[in-house]
Order: structure tokens, then C-alpha cells, then sequence
């Protein structure tokens, strides 16, 4: 039994250092990072009543036909900031820094800006979805969507607020479908900062879903994932594409009439994908963790870099823009490259208007503008 009882030991260690083994190499901590990008970048700060205003940029929604950007963004390390808010970004600055108006106008007060996405009726009227944490992202306080309408000024004027706690709960991405019908991911169900939730990252568990809004009734329609995030959808197509990050991995969907969904494809990626952003012809760009234990010591020491990719799925006549697989565009360690003489550490977003990109990040208080050159030979991006 003496030598039973010692094999069964020895097994057990053998399957725990195997298993955190797993969890470290999966969490992308050996990979070898080396920055690479075709193109150019500079960086652009912006400028407030209050002072500096593009810190921890959570996401960017371009309007193509206005070469606009609106930008979310909130000081995640300000634990006492009062509110976020919602800026104007032109694709095309002029020289200096940016001045900045947040369009919320202060609505509500307690504005903690997540994901946002844009939608235009076909009159032109546009809307803005915004995911918004009461209290702050780490909050249990409650969260829900905000949906603005564009004002004749400018500024967002608030219409409805859609909140509903026994579904929506820690919301992180919004796609718009229609004035008042929306897909919202659900990232992880444990309460914030608490040890399940630190377990369920480790371990990748599949606590996340995915959520479908009309007229303010709420049913979930997809999951489990492991920490759904980005989610964007091609109206062109009836396309729905969903980060999973844990799992590094996009879902695409069809989308039926009655927001129901038909699952497509699901397709590996080099990175722990976030934000997924639609160019002007149809791609997708999809911004990514490279490696998270790099990424969990930067939320821990300002001081720090956490490395990023970006990569690109090519819009397909099929109506699956995944079935062509990722191009690596930008491989990033997290310091001043291409042009930019500031870093830009955790990239959670990259939006792209012809060969102009722009991408944020989660703590750091400026954007990159990148220039992209054409490229005959790109980089297939591993997903190993």
C-alpha cells in the first residue's frame, strides 16, 4: 500500500506541475516577441478642460463617411476619476495636440464607458451603443448600455438607457443591429476582483455569453465562452464575429431575422484577442494580449509593458471573413516603435479607415495614428 500510496502522489504532482505548466505556456509567456509593422505611427495625445484626455482608450468605432472616430475612454489607475467619456477623434489632425469635448455632455454623471459601437439609419440619423459599469469596470454595482442619438450640436443626446441585471451582467462589447436591437458580450459571470474569478481566468473557463437586445428584452442566444469580448457585425452580410480571449480564438455567426444565430466558423488566433473593429472595405482587425501574465503585472505597476498584436481577417465573398485566417499586421513589445515616441502597452483596439489606423490601449494616456504601407508579402499570423 506504502508504494501504491507513493505512485498516486508522484502522479498527482506530476498532473499539478503539468497542469500550471499548461497554464503558463498557454497564457503566451514564452513567446518571443519582436516588433514588426509595415508602415509608420505617431502618437497623439489629447487635450481636455480638465486636462489630458485620451487615457485608457477601451475602444474605437470609426464613421467612414465622415472620417471620424469616437473614442471611449476612461482612467482605469484613477480610482477616485468621477466619470469617463466619449470623444470626437478626426482621422486626419492637425498639427498639435487634440482638443477634446466629452459628447456625453455629462449623461449620466456616472459614466464608466466599456465597448461602444456606431449605427446609421439609412436617413443618416446616427447612434451611438455604449456599455457603461455603474460605480467602475470593477464594480458590482450594475451595468447596462447607453444609447445616444447624434444632436443637430454635435453632442450625444441620451435616449435610452437598457439595463437588466438577472442577464446582463459584466457586459464588455456592444454591436449594434438596428435602433434599439444590439449583441452584448458577457465576459466572465463571477463577481469582480473575487477568487473565482481569478480561477476561472487561470483555468480558461467558459463563463461568458453572448446576449441579444430588442426593444429592451434581453435573451441570451450563445456561449458558453471563455471571457467574451470584442463582437462586431457586418450588416452586408448578416455577419456576427465574437472574441473569445481565454480560448484566443473569433466565432462568426449568421444572424437570422429574428436575432436568432447560425454558427459559421470558429478560427484560432496567435493572440488573446479583444476588441474586433470593421474597416471601410469589409476587414476585420482584431487587437490582442500576447501575454497576459505580462499584461496582469502591468494593471499591477505602471511601470511595466505588456506586448500586443494586431491582426487582420480579409472580408470574403463567402460572407465569412474568417474563412481566409489571420494576417499579423503589427507585433508590438510595448515601447516607443515605428515612428511613435511613446509605447502603447495592452492594445485593446484597432480601427482602420483606408491605410489610417488607430489604436488604444488600456492604461496609457495617448493613441497611436499609423499609416499603413500596402503589402505584397504579409505575415500569416500563428495561432500555435
Amino acid at each position: 500500500m506504502g508504494r501504491i500510496a507513493l505512485y498516486i502522489v508522484l502522479a498527482a504532482l506530476t498532473a499539478a506541475i503539468s497542469g500550471a505548466i499548461y497554464i503558463v505556456w498557454s497564457a503566451g509567456v514564452f513567446v518571443s516577441v519582436t516588433p514588426r509593422f509595415d508602415g509608420s505611427c505617431t502618437s497623439l495625445s489629447g487635450q481636455t478642460d480638465d486636462g489630458p484626455g485620451l487615457i485608457g482608450v477601451e475602444d474605437i468605432v470609426i464613421d467612414h463617411e465622415r472620417a471620424m472616430a469616437y473614442v471611449s475612454a476612461i482612467d482605469r489607475r484613477d480610482l477616485s476619476a468621477p466619470r469617463g467619456a466619449i470623444y470626437l477623434v478626426p482621422l486626419y489632425p492637425d498639427e498639435g495636440p487634440l482638443l477634446l469635448n466629452d459628447l456625453t455632455e455629462a449623461m449620466p454623471q456616472d459614466l464608466h464607458p466599456h465597448g461602444i459601437d456606431l449605427y446609421i439609419d439609412e436617413d443618416g440619423t446616427r447612434r451611438l451603443f455604449v456599455v457603461s459599469h455603474a460605480g467602475g469596470r470593477r464594480s458590482e454595482q450594475g451595468s447596462y448600455i447607453l444609447i445616444y442619438r447624434l444632436g443637430e450640436t454635435g453632442y450625444l443626446e441620451l435616449e435610452e438607457t437598457v439595463s437588466n441585471p438577472g442577464i446582463i451582467h459584466h457586459p464588455n462589447d456592444v454591436a449594434a443591429i438596428g435602433p434599439r436591437e444590439f449583441f452584448v458580450t458577457l465576459d466572465l459571470a463571477a463577481a469582480s476582483n473575487s477568487l473565482q474569478e481569478k480561477v476561472d481566468i487561470a483555468l480558461k473557463r467558459r463563463t461568458g455569453a453572448l446576449v441579444h437586445v430588442r426593444n429592451g428584452k434581453a435573451r441570451k442566444v450563445a456561449g458558453p465562452f471563455a471571457m467574451a469580448n470584442g463582437v462586431a457585425f457586418d450588416r452586408s452580410t448578416a455577419t456576427l464575429y465574437v472574441a473569445e480571449t481565454l480560448k484566443r480564438a473569433v466565432h462568426a455567426f449568421r444572424v437570422t431575422d429574428k436575432g436568432g444565430l447560425l454558427p459559421l466558423d470558429r478560427v484560432s488566433t496567435p493572440g488573446h484577442v479583444d476588441n474586433i473593429a470593421m474597416s471601410d472595405s469589409g476587414d476585420l482587425y482584431i487587437a490582442g494580449h500576447i501575454d497576459v501574465v505580462a499584461f496582469a503585472r502591468l494593471m499591477a505597476d505602471a511601470d511595466r509593458i505588456s506586448p500586443s498584436d494586431i491582426i487582420r481577417f480579409d472580408a470574403a465573398a463567402n460572407g465569412n471573413a474568417l474563412s481566409g485566417g489571420p494576417t499579423e499586421i503589427m507585433q508590438t513589445d510595448g515601447g516607443p516603435q515605428f515612428g511613435a515616441n511613446t509605447g502603447l502597452s495592452a492594445m485593446t483596439v484597432a480601427a482602420v479607415h483606408r491605410n489610417i489606423m488607430l489604436i488604444g490601449s488600456v492604461y496609457d494616456p495617448n493613441i497611436w495614428r499609423c499609416e499603413m504601407a500596402p503589402s505584397e508579402d504579409p505575415v500569416i499570423a500563428s495561432a500555435g
